[in-house]
């Protein structure tokens, strides 16, 4: 895998591969020195994780010739999010075609969600990407959904379809939002009926669950980079723990976060005014927060998690990395992006590029490469991204959080990398990622749409202006916008992901 850097300096990056072959484009954005000491401490933060979780990154279960890496055959593609607790069922998510922007002419895109063929048209013919392979799953017969990978080793026609394309070609791989234990199966299953080495393009499925738990993460934060690194958080393993510790720091802070620590983006997370609860007594505050949690409807719903949400935020930056194999160099740091979300449970609607004053770039590049340098070490390989909040009453006193890790491809990953495999040769335009599902106007086809915003469409990667979906998702119920928009700053693009949106609504 070949990566272009903006400097001269590779930090170990092997360039075996040609730009026009990789599979994936890896553009590193940022160079980052860490000193000897730093990388000793981490081999030693992480020996000591392994030592207490001892299957953590181990894979041996699916056999020798079934591993984490990314090749340059075909790579089966599958974007379901089912197994990440609370988010909708296989084939139900909207948002599964986004992860067609990833598929080049030789990979197939196994998909469970109804088929939109004139938004992969509009991939092929109007982006000039090749023209999208799509394998729809059928329904279950029960009628009952179940993950897009499960489905595919239970059902022998889907099962041929993927063993015939895995015999042609040694090394396939299976790449897919998240790299759960049944993506895993999937591919012990191909590779010993093939004969074949199989690659998942993500880290053991262990380690995968690990990474996306927010307790674990926050634990993990606080051991490497120090218990002021996070906001106070709490883990509640009961209702009385819950209670406890919410009636404590009510006491003190304005505003409090319940969250499931294993879902994603805001579906889990309970916000909680605290001018609203602290003058509560234990039991009607009891109450209050069981009621509240019954959201979640699903048998197991501790642990969770009690955090401070963090007021007078002034930047939201996600640190987008690529993980090599220890081998292949250190973890590349691709952008850093300001989020922007939606109250009130902090729901992610789209992202810029961040504007950090040079201190805190620094720090936020510096110990996003720390955590990521102690993934890599713990055996982590793919896509990651770090969450945090710069927050205070003024940028000198402002204090770095890191939130969360997203173990998985997501709302920024995908676009960002989609534009650099459009973008091949040409420095990236400004951009703006949009990713409203709240909006209300008029339902229609996906392809009156592109005849509506025609004015409005990217269309040339001489003239970067314009917008670029990527889902088709809202439009054809009226209900949201998925787009890149692109400009020659960022005003002028969030003009035209504007405009689009009046052109839609107006008619």
């Amino acid at each position: 895998m070949s990566v272009r850097k903006p400097s001269k300096k590779t930090s170990g990056i092997r360039h075996g591969e040609s730009r026009r072959r990789q599979s994936i484009p890896i553009v590193s954005q940022r160079d980052v020195e860490l000193s000897q000491r730093t990388r000793r401490r981490i081999e030693i933060i992480s020996e000591e994780v392994l030592l207490r979780e001892p299957r953590l990154s181990k894979a041996e279960y699916f056999g020798q010739n079934v591993r984490a890496g990314l090749g340059a055959a075909p790579h089966i593609i599958i974007g379901d999010k089912s197994e990440i607790r609370l988010l909708a069922p296989a084939g139900q998510d909207p948002l599964e075609y986004r992860i067609a922007l990833l598929a080049r002419g030789i990979d197939l895109i196994v998909l469970a969600a109804p088929r939109n063929r004139s938004f992969e048209a509009y991939l092929a013919e109007q982006l000039g990407l090749n023209t999208l392979n799509v394998f729809k799953v059928p329904a279950t017969e029960e009628g009952l959904p179940k993950p897009t990978a499960s489905r595919c080793l239970e059902d022998q026609t889907i099962f041929n379809r993927l063993l015939d394309i895995v015999r042609w070609d040694d090394r396939v791989t299976l790449l897919s939002y998240i790299s759960t234990g049944s993506v895993w199966k999937l591919a012990k299953q191909l590779s010993d009926q093939a004969g074949r080495t199989v690659l998942v393009a993500g880290p053991p499925p262990n380690l995968t669950q690990r990474v996306n738990d927010k307790l674990w993460f926050a634990e993990i934060v606080k051991t490497v980079l120090g218990t002021g690194a996070t906001p106070p958080v709490y883990s509640a393993f009961g209702p009385a723990a819950l209670v406890g510790h919410v009636k404590k720091l009510a006491r003190k802070w304005e505003k409090l976060v319940i969250k499931v620590p294993d879902s994603a983006g805001s579906v889990g997370n309970f916000p909680l005014y605290t001018n609203t609860i602290k003058d509560l007594s234990v039991k009607d505050l009891h109450s209050h927060l069981v009621e509240t949690v019954s959201q979640i409807h699903q048998t197991d719903t501790y642990p969770l998690m009690v955090e401070v949400w963090d007021c007078n935020v002034l930047a939201s930056p996600s640190v987008q990395l690529w993980i090599p194999k220890k081998e292949d160099g250190d973890p590349i740091i691709e952008g850093i992006y300001d989020q922007t979300t939606a109250a009130p449970g902090g729901k992610f609607v789209g992202a810029t590029s961040a504007r950090l004053d040079p201190r805190h770039d620094k720090q936020v590049c510096g110990e996003a490469m720390t955590l990521g340098l102690l993934f890599q070490n713990l055996g982590y390989f793919g896509r990651c991204s770090f969450d945090a909040v710069l927050a205070g009453a003024e940028t000198d006193s402002a204090q770095l959080h890191w939130i969360e890790c997203n173990g998985r491809w997501g709302g920024v990953s995908l676009p960002m990398t989609f534009l650099n495999r459009i973008f091949t040769e040409n420095k990236l335009p400004k951009f703006v990622i949009w990713q409203h599902s709240d909006l209300d106007f008029p339902a229609m086809p996906f392809a009156e749409a592109l005849k509506r915003l025609d004015s409005e469409l990217f269309k040339s990667e001489n003239h970067p202006e314009g917008i670029l979906f990527t889902s088709p998702a809202g439009v054809e119920t009226g209900t949201g916008l998925q787009l890149i928009a692109l400009g020659r700053n960022e005003k002028e693009a969030m003009n035209s992901a504007n405009r689009a949106y009046r052109l839609l609504t107006e008619g």
